[in-house]
C-alpha cells in the first residue's frame, strides 16, 4: 500500500491535469508495447502497431524498457529535435517522435476523448463535493481517509508532499505496476487510467457493426449513443452529434427509454452514462477494461 500524506496547502494544490500527456502516454504505451499478455484492451493496439514500428521507433522501446522505476522521460515526443548533434538526447528525440507520430498520433482522437472525458466527470464531482469527493472517487484502488490518500500498489511506502500539492493524471495507457516518485525534486503526480471502450480502435461508421447499429437506431441515434461511451451532458451530446439541445434530449430520452442509457440530474444539466446493454449494444458485447493505478 502506497500512503501520500497531505498537509492542509496540499488539498488547496490538488489540481486535474486539462487532457492527455504526450510524455505519459508515450512511455507507458511503450510499456504495453512489452507485455504481450498484458491488459486486453491494448492487445489489438499492440498487434497492430508494434510489427509496424520502424527501426527508429523501435529504438524509443529499448529505451523505455520497464525497469524497477517507471517515469516520463525528458525531452517531449512531440517537440522536433534541430541540428545534426548524435548526442543522447538528440537520439532520445528523434525516437520520441517517430514512436509518437507512428504509435500515438494515428490513435490520438480516441486517446484524448477518454481522457477529457474522464477529466470532465471528475470535475463535476470536484464542483459539487469538493476535493475530498474528488480523491474518494478517483479510482476503486485509492481510498481517502483525511489527510493520507492510500493506492493499492505491490509496493509499500510513504509520500509526503509537504505542501507541493499533487497533480491528477489520468492516462490512456496507464499499466499495471504502480510505481512511487524517485526524484523528490519533481512535482509529485498521480497517475491512474481510464475507462475504456473494448472497441477503441474502430473508426464510428467505418465497421459493418455500424452500418447495422445505424440502421437499428438510425444514423443519429447511433451517433448519439457513440457519443454517450464516455458520458456526457446533454449540451455537450448535442454538440457531439451536431443538433440542438431539445433534439439531443429527445433521443437521449428514446435511448434511455430502450434501457441503453442512463441519466441523472447534476445542479442545472442532465448527465447520460451508457447502461451495460448500451454498452455491449455499442461494442458488439465488449465491455470496460480498467487497470490498476500508478503514481509518480
Amino acid at each position: 500500500m502506497l500512503r501520500i500524506h497531505f498537509t492542509s496547502q496540499d488539498l488547496l494544490r490538488v489540481r486535474l491535469a486539462s487532457g492527455p500527456d504526450p510524455l505519459w502516454e508515450a512511455v507507458l504505451s511503450a510499456h504495453q508495447a512489452h507485455q504481450p499478455g498484458g491488459p486486453p484492451v491494448f492487445r489489438e493496439w499492440r498487434s497492430r502497431v508494434v510489427p509496424a514500428l520502424t527501426s527508429e521507433a523501435r529504438a524509443y522501446l529499448r529505451i523505455t524498457r520497464p525497469r524497477d522505476g517507471l517515469r516520463p522521460p525528458t525531452g517531449t515526443p512531440t517537440s522536433t529535435s534541430t541540428g545534426t548533434s548524435t548526442s543522447t538526447s538528440t537520439r532520445l528525440g528523434a525516437a520520441a517522435q517517430a514512436y509518437h507520430d507512428q504509435a500515438l498520433a494515428p490513435f490520438w482522437p480516441a486517446i484524448r476523448c477518454a481522457v477529457e472525458a474522464d477529466v470532465a466527470a471528475h470535475a463535476r464531482t470536484l464542483t459539487s463535493g469538493g476535493t475530498a469527493a474528488l480523491l474518494s472517487g478517483l479510482h476503486r484502488s485509492v481510498v481517502w481517509r483525511d489527510p493520507v490518500l492510500s493506492v493499492a500498489t505491490a509496493a509499500d511506502g510513504d509520500i509526503y508532499l509537504e505542501g507541493r500539492g499533487l497533480t491528477l493524471q489520468p492516462a490512456f495507457f496507464c499499466g499495471q505496476a504502480p510505481f512511487a516518485p524517485s526524484d523528490p525534486e519533481l512535482a509529485p503526480v498521480l497517475v491512474y487510467p481510464v475507462p475504456h471502450r473494448s472497441a477503441w480502435l474502430r473508426q464510428p461508421g467505418a465497421g459493418r457493426h455500424d452500418r447495422a447499429l445505424a440502421a437499428l437506431l438510425g444514423r443519429t441515434r447511433a451517433a448519439a449513443l457513440s457519443a454517450l461511451a464516455h458520458g456526457a451532458s446533454t449540451s455537450e451530446l448535442a454538440r457531439h452529434i451536431g443538433v440542438s439541445a431539445p433534439s439531443a434530449s429527445e433521443h437521449a430520452s428514446v435511448l434511455r427509454d430502450a434501457g441503453l442509457i442512463a441519466s441523472r440530474r447534476e445542479r442545472n444539466s442532465v448527465w447520460h452514462t451508457l447502461t451495460p446493454l448500451g454498452r455491449a449494444v455499442l461494442d458488439s458485447g465488449g465491455v470496460d477494461q480498467r487497470v490498476p493505478a500508478a503514481v509518480s
